[in-house]
């Protein structure tokens, strides 16, 4: 089969009026990618993906796939910048969140979905401790950041990645058996149409106590963070767990700390040559997960 395709490839438009045939990769043909133009199912290439209206989104050498078009970025490079990826990859890859890489493996195992979806991925590490957990589980991440994207999918090619919007995601309807969400935001309505009837969703948010020690050396005022939280409209709580340690990074993996969060913005140049010459910066970790269910 045959249609003409209009391209997009970093940013730009471009038409490629001759015949394009859609792949028949018996793998690719059950992924639940749908076009972010026209909403219409997505069908493997050779080298990408394209719908029936002749839209083709051309797949990176890393192996994701891009589907936030040009005019929906809102800025040039949205989401976190690559100094920020790789502060979060040292910072994570050091085990300080492993406790919560943990809980969210043990509910993977648990659950084994078909199909999981990581909201907010950035460079792939929690996605890949959800695989991992569940082996037959067919497994996608979404970031806005093409440069997070672009690590997670080197990292981890078993995993499918794409660059995207959280508030309008590239997925068909109900594709998802299990939908996470850790710290992202996200459009209500996109998560209760991608998960299953029977799937569920799980959310992770910052505890009251979550680095308190460090928000107070940035902050005049600290507040503990909310613990309470409505449940996305459409979805019934079913389970709410808190996971609190104490970690004790290194100056060095504190400034990565800094700079992989909101916080690295306020921290001031003495708080940053403060940390750099500390041997541990003790803190608390505070992580509350909550698992949800469409409302029957």
């Amino acid at each position: 089969m045959g249609i003409a395709l209009t391209a997009y490839r970093q940013g730009e438009k471009r038409v490629n009026s001759a015949p394009f045939p859609f792949d028949d990769d018996p793998i690719r043909l059950h992924m639940p990618y749908r076009c972010p133009l026209c909403r219409l199912p997505l069908h493997p290439l050779s080298a990408g993906w394209g719908c029936q209206s002749g839209h083709r989104f051309d797949c990176a050498r890393e192996g994701y796939v891009h589907l936030l078009p040009p005019n929906r970025k809102h800025s040039k490079a949205p989401g976190d910048e690559k100094g920020m990826v790789q502060a979060r990859r040292r910072f994570l890859e050091a085990g300080h969140y492993q406790p919560l890489a943990n809980h969210l493996k043990q509910q993977s195992a648990h659950l084994a979905p078909s199909r999981l979806l990581d909201i907010g991925c950035g460079e792939g590490y929690f996605t890949a401790a959800l695989a991992e957990a569940s082996p037959a589980t067919e497994s996608y991440g979404v970031d806005i950041s093409k440069n997070a994207v672009q690590k997670a999918a080197k990292r981890y090619p078993k995993i499918r990645f794409c660059v995207a919007s959280n508030h309008d995601l590239p997925f068909e309807d109900h594709a998802f058996d299990l939908i996470v969400r850790t710290y992202a935001p996200s459009s209500d309505a996109e998560l209760a149409r991608l998960v299953s009837p029977d799937g569920q969703l799980i959310i992770v948010t910052p505890g009251p106590h979550h680095l308190r020690e460090l928000r107070e050396r940035i902050y005049q005022q600290v507040n503990d963070h909310d613990e309470t939280s409505s449940a996305p409209t459409g979805f019934m709580l079913i389970d709410s767990q808190r996971i609190e340690h104490h970690i004790a990074p290194s100056g060095a993996e504190a400034l990565d700390l800094l700079t992989m969060t909101p916080f690295g913005w306020h921290a001031s140049i003495e708080l940053k040559n403060a940390l750099a010459n500390e041997a541990q910066v003790p803190l608390s970790t505070d992580f509350i997960i909550q698992r949800y269910q469409l409302q029957r």
